[in-house]
């Protein structure tokens, strides 16, 4: 159903979830627990790696912040826990998980194709860091960063204008 587009404009990571929510039960109930139990559970086990000293602290004020509140939300909070699990990997060098759970990220949200361009930014700047001195990199940095912020509705113009991505993006447009 995914591949003919019965489901519109949801990506097929979810719909994937979704299935297997389904073997639990025909309620709503069910894919609440399982969307918020593999978030929860992605978010606890980087904790956990990451952070001995203070996990009860870490794990405490991340649930503390953590609510459902829409489908949108409960997809993006998905992708943004495998968003945690690709930089937890690539930290520690572990370049398939990374890749993994990157592609788990933008098949959990469209907007999870924004973890490749960070995960690049990541990688490159530490090159670029080793052949130019910090002010020269920290610079450019800024100025891209700056012509990204000032043109972000040009951009998004005329990505949707091309019809590189879905016309869904145009909430995010400045009006």
């Amino acid at each position: 159903m995914q591949m003919a587009e019965s489901f519109g404009e949801i990506e097929m990571g979810y719909v994937l979830l979704n299935y297997i929510a389904s073997f639990l039960g025909d309620t709503s109930y069910s894919i609440y627990f399982v969307t918020s139990f593999t978030f929860l559970f992605t978010v606890y086990c980087c904790i956990v790696s990451n952070n001995k000293r203070y996990m009860l602290l870490s794990w405490f004020i991340f649930l503390f912040f953590f609510y459902n509140f829409s489908l949108n939300v409960v997809r993006q909070t998905i992708a943004i826990g495998f968003t945690l699990a690709a930089f937890s990997s690539l930290e520690k060098k572990r370049y398939t998980a990374m890749l993994l759970f990157s592609v788990l990220t933008w098949l959990c949200h469209g907007t999870g194709m924004m973890v490749v361009i960070v995960l690049f930014c990541s990688c490159l700047i530490p090159s670029l860091l080793r052949r130019f001195s910090i002010k020269k990199v920290m610079y450019w940095v800024l100025v891209v960063s700056l012509v990204v912020i000032i043109s972000v509705n040009t951009i998004f113009k005329f990505i949707l204008g091309n019809q590189l991505f879905s016309g869904r993006y145009s909430n995010y447009l400045i009006v």
